[in-house]
């Protein structure tokens, strides 16, 4: 403590001067290094969020894509769907037909009894 009381007793205008000077000029250094390296998080965060807006919109874009082409795919299984049920409709009614006419030609029993 002495020490300290020995410092400050001994100083002069001319060695305080230097030591208000090295301050005014952390002080100074300090904000403006606060103030770039503030600007520069800015700009990083911006940028961030422009590209999330970017990931986003191409997510959405795939999703819509992906939803077409399932719509489209489902669209074929059923013109499929349709497409088989048409064409076991005309063999049921082929067979129905042959059917009747081997009735009406034949003995009268059931195909299955062959005896």
């Amino acid at each position: 403590m002495q020490l300290l009381f020995w410092f400050f007793d001994h100083l002069t205008d001319r060695q305080i001067a230097p030591v208000w000077t090295a301050c005014t000029w952390a002080v100074g250094t300090f904000c403006f290094s606060s103030f770039a390296m503030y600007q520069y998080c800015n700009f990083q965060r911006v940028a961030e969020k422009e590209g999330m807006k970017r990931a986003m919109e191409i997510i959405d874009r795939k999703q819509v894509e992906r939803k077409q082409k399932e719509a489209r795919m489902e669209r074929a299984r059923e013109l499929r769907r349709q497409k088989k049920e048409q064409e076991q409709d005309e063999q049921f009614a082929k067979l129905a037909a042959d059917k009747g006419g081997a009735e009406s030609s034949g003995s009268g029993q059931p195909w299955y009894k062959v005896w």
